[in-house]
C-alpha cells in the first residue's frame, strides 16, 4: 500500500501550519490518519470506514487474499485502520476460511448465505465519498491518452480541493459494490450465544489481549478493486489539494494502478487488487460490535441484549483500544469482583448486569 505523511509545499509552508481545531477534542487527541478518517467519514452512515481496505498479511487463507472480507467474518479493527480477520461463522470449521482458526466447540451459524441485497454498481467510476458534502470539489484532469482499462470518467486523473479545515475523502476510480445480508436477527441471536466463547478464544489460545467491545461480526460491506483515502485536520481553509492519477499497468494485460501525485496538507494512501483483479478491498464495513459482561452476583446463564444504531453511540467507542498484557483468565476473574469491571467501560452498555451488548453498525 502506498502511504505518505502530510505534505507541506516548500513554497507555501506557512499555509500548512497546525492550528487548534475542535475535531482534535472529538477524537480524544488521537490524530492518527486512520482515526481522523474514520471519525469524519462515519457521518455518511455507510458503516465503519477502513483506512486500509485490504489486508496484505501473507498468512491469511488464499481465498481471503482473493476476495477480502466476507459476510460472517469475526475480527478486530486494528490500530492501522484495517480489519484483522479471525474466523467466519457462516462456514464450517474445515472450510478454507476457517482451518486452524475457529474457537473450541465452534458452532456453525446455519443461515441462508444467499439471502443478501446486492448493489453491483453502488458506486460509479470516479465516485468519491466525502465527510461533508460541498466541502470538497472535484475536477477531471486533462492530458495524455487514457491508460489501458482506466475508466473514461477518470480521464488523466482526478483533482480535489477543499475549503474546510478538516475532512476525509474516499476515492473509487473504478466504482464499487455494496452487499448486505438480510437476516440480521439470525446474526444477532447467534452472537449473543457465542460472544463469551469468542472472547475466551481470542484472549486465551490466541493471546491477543483485546478489550471487551473489540470484536466485530460482519453482515455487510462496500468493496472496490481500487481506492484512495485521504484525511486532514487543522488545515487553513483553501490549502488542501490532492491529485489522484492512474499509473502504469501492474503487469502486461493487467489492471491499472492509481496513486496520489499530490496531497498538500493532507495524509493520503492508495492501493488496489492488482494480483487477482477482484473487488476485494473493503472500504466500508457493517455489522455488529460485540461486548459482554459477567454478573458477579449470580451464576444463572441468563442473557439480555441491546442493539443500537452506530449513530446513537460515541464514535470513540468504535476506535481500536490499546491491547492488554494480561491474559483472559486473569482479567476475567478480576472482572467478577463486585464493582470491578476493568475490561468494560461503565458506559459501554446500560442494560442488565449479566448481558451481551450488540451494536449494529450501519
Amino acid at each position: 500500500m502506498q502511504s505518505a505523511a502530510p505534505v507541506t509545499s516548500p513554497n507555501n509552508s506557512a499555509e500548512c501550519e497546525i492550528r487548534t481545531n475542535p475535531v482534535q477534542n472529538i477524537v480524544s487527541g488521537n490524530k492518527s490518519d486512520s482515526a481522523v478518517y474514520a471519525h469524519l467519514l462515519m457521518t455518511q452512515k455507510r458503516g465503519y470506514p477502513l483506512w486500509r481496505p485490504k489486508d496484505d498479511d501473507p498468512r491469511l487463507p488464499d481465498i481471503y487474499k482473493q476476495t477480502g472480507v466476507h459476510i460472517g467474518d469475526v475480527g478486530i479493527l486494528d490500530q492501522f485502520g484495517g480489519f484483522d480477520y479471525l474466523f467466519n461463522v457462516c462456514h464450517p470449521a474445515d472450510h478454507p476460511l476457517n482451518e486452524g482458526r475457529v474457537p473450541e466447540n465452534f458452532k456453525l451459524l446455519e443461515i441462508d448465505y444467499t439471502d443478501i441485497k446486492e448493489s453491483p454498481q453502488e458506486f460509479k467510476p470516479s465516485s468519491y465519498v466525502e465527510s461533508k458534502p460541498s466541502h470538497i470539489s472535484k475536477t477531471v484532469l486533462s492530458g495524455q491518452p487514457l491508460p489501458y482499462r482506466v475508466p473514461q470518467e477518470v480521464g488523466a486523473g482526478l483533482s480535489f480541493s477543499s475549503s474546510a479545515t478538516s475532512g476525509a475523502l474516499l476515492i473509487l476510480p473504478e466504482g464499487g459494490k455494496r452487499i448486505d445480508h438480510q437476516q440480521l436477527s439470525m446474526f444477532y441471536d447467534y452472537a449473543v450465544e457465542c460472544a463469551q466463547s469468542w472472547y475466551a478464544h481470542v484472549n486465551e489460545p490466541m493471546a491477543r489481549g483485546v478489550h471487551n467491545g473489540a470484536l466485530y461480526l460482519v453482515t455487510g460491506f462496500d468493496k472496490a478493486r481500487a481506492w484512495g483515502v485521504a484525511s486532514f485536520i487543522d488545515a487553513n481553509p483553501g490549502t488542501v489539494s490532492l491529485d489522484f492519477v492512474p499509473g502504469a499497468l501492474s503487469n502486461v494485460g493487467g489492471h491499472p494502478t492509481y496513486w496520489f501525485s499530490k496531497h498538500n496538507c493532507a495524509s493520503a494512501s492508495s492501493d488496489a487488487d492488482n494480483v487477482f483483479g477482484n473487488q476485494s478491498g473493503c472500504v466500508f464495513l457493517r455489522g455488529f460490535k460485540i461486548a459482554v459482561r459477567h454478573n458477579p452476583f449470580t451464576n444463572i446463564p441468563k442473557f439480555c441484549s441491546s442493539v443500537k444504531y452506530i449513530s446513537d453511540l460515541d464514535v470513540e467507542e468504535l476506535f481500536p483500544k490499546p491491547k492488554m498484557v494480561s491474559n483472559f483468565s486473569t482479567w476475567y476473574s478480576i472482572s467478577q469482583q463486585p464493582n470491578h469491571t476493568p475490561w468494560m467501560p461503565s458506559n459501554e452498555c446500560s442494560v442488565l448486569p449479566n448481558h451481551v451488548c450488540l451494536y449494529l453498525i450501519i
